[in-house]
C-alpha cells in the first residue's frame, strides 16, 4: 500500500445510479477515506458511504491507521462485494452495509477482528434489521476479550470521545 491520503481500490466496473434506503449496488470502484467511510463509484454516480453500525477509530487517533488498513485489506480480498443502503448520514453520505461473497458483512468483520465498536446508538439506522445490534455487540466483546485489535491498547477512546478533545 501506499502512503497517499486516500487508498485507491478498483473492484470492478459498474454505475451507481441514485441511491435511497435499501437500494443496494455491486461495488464499482471504492476509495477508502478511512476505517468507516468509502467512496464507491466514480464521477458523478460516486457515493459516499458510512459504514453503517460501527464506529472505527479516527486517522489521527491511536489505531486510526490501523483500522483503515484493514478495511483496504478487506475490500481488497477480490470476493465480489455489494453495498445495501440504510439510510442517509451526515455530510452528504449514504449509511451501507458492505456484504462479502460468502456472504461476509464487512462491517461485522471490523467489529470481530478488533477495529471497530459496535455503535449501538449512531448510524444503525436500517442497519439493524440486516445486522442486529445484539450481533455486533456480541462481536465487540469477543474482539475485546481476546485483545484484538484496538483492544490490544491500554485505554482504547472511543471517536465520539477523541473528537471532544
Amino acid at each position: 500500500m501506499n502512503n497517499k491520503r486516500y487508498l485507491a481500490l478498483i473492484i470492478g466496473m459498474a454505475t451507481c445510479a441514485a441511491v435511497t434506503a435499501s437500494d443496494q449496488i455491486v461495488i464499482p470502484a471504492i476509495l477508502v477515506k478511512d476505517g468507516d467511510t468509502i467512496r464507491a463509484g466514480s464521477g458523478y454516480g460516486a457515493h459516499h458511504v458510512r459504514l453503517c453500525a460501527i464506529d472505527t477509530p479516527e486517522k489521527d487517533q491511536p489505531h486510526g491507521a490501523e483500522a483503515t488498513a484493514a478495511l483496504a485489506a478487506m475490500l481488497l480480498s477480490g470476493d465480489p462485494l455489494r453495498i445495501v443502503f440504510t439510510g442517509s448520514a451526515a455530510w452528504g453520505r449514504v449509511n451501507g452495509l458492505i456484504i462479502g461473497d460468502d456472504p461476509k458483512y464487512i462491517n461485522l468483520q471490523m467489529v470481530k477482528d478488533g477495529h471497530a465498536w459496535a455503535a449501538r446508538d449512531i448510524y444503525a439506522d436500517d442497519c439493524g434489521q440486516l445486522l442486529p445490534p445484539e450481533v455486533l455487540q456480541a462481536a465487540e466483546d469477543e474482539a475485546r476479550a481476546a485483545k484484538r485489535g484496538l483492544w490490544t491498547l491500554p485505554n482504547p477512546i472511543r471517536p465520539s470521545e477523541w473528537r471532544k478533545k
